[in-house]
């Protein structure tokens, strides 16, 4: 299959750019159109995940919780071959204690060890949130 440059390239300074027509497709320098997106594993997608402060397991360092990933935006299922493509993050509010100890939760997320299952995350965290919180990752498949 042929791929055809478009006629007419955007010029920025000395580049040249040709635009996308399909959002699985990508051009090359060159001005080739290829599809290594066409698979998706260039594509990340947003997930969320409740963690219930009385759901960690151990009574001592290091704690753990398993808990079922919810996409939001309309992502695959993730699998132990999926890939993070974030840090943990989570959603402001607009009271400034709140969003306090949201990021002092989030510390410790992403001081732990975070491993992906079948539409799972397992958290294994050296502190335990003083919480329940709702955590968000962008999340690549097939660890790409």
């Amino acid at each position: 299959m042929a791929y055809l440059k478009p006629q007419s390239p955007l010029i920025m300074g000395e580049d040249h750019i040709y635009p996308l027509t399909t959002y699985d497709q990508i051009i090359n320098k060159d001005g080739n159109r290829v599809s290594e997106l066409a698979d998706g594993k260039d594509i990340s997608y947003l997930y969320s995940a409740t963690f219930d402060l009385d759901s960690w397991s151990g009574s001592s360092s290091p704690y753990t919780q398993t808990v079922a990933l919810t996409p939001l935006d309309g992502g695959p299922t993730v699998t132990s071959t999926s890939a993070f493509a974030s840090p943990s993050m989570c959603e402001q509010t607009t009271n400034q204690e709140t969003n306090k100890t949201l990021q002092e939760a989030l510390a410790l997320f992403n001081d732990g060890y975070l491993q992906l299952g079948s539409g799972t995350i397992t958290a294994t965290l050296f502190e335990k949130p003083t919480n329940d919180i709702d955590v968000i990752w962008s999340i690549k498949k097939d660890g790409v």
